[in-house]
């Protein structure tokens, strides 16, 4: 994302902001990836823009909903280097664990 993009958005300049944020979306450049977090960008997200920008790089709302994710942990991962480091930490936390 452009600098200039999140400093024209913080000062609620909308027209400057979003003018500066189709740049990299039309180059695909990948650091416009991460704006709907950026509290930068707070004063220009009741723009009518704002969710067709979302849509556009693939970060809307409705978009991200429709993501599946399943991860499952490996049978032995406690076993595992890693994972024994894992399970120990684990146990120090929560009381309840082994």
């Amino acid at each position: 994302m452009p600098p200039i993009a999140a400093v024209h958005a913080y000062r609620g300049e909308a027209d400057l902001a979003f003018a500066w944020l189709d740049k990299p979306v039309d180059y695909h450049q990948s650091g416009v990836y991460d704006i709907g977090p950026e509290p930068y960008f707070a004063k220009i997200k009741s723009d009518a823009r704002w969710l067709p920008l979302l849509c556009k790089i693939g970060v809307a709302p409705e978009q991200l909903a429709r993501i599946e994710y399943k991860a499952a942990l490996p049978a032995d991962w406690r076993e595992s280097a890693n994972g024994a480091d894992i399970g120990r930490r684990i146990a120090c936390c929560d009381p309840a664990a082994p």
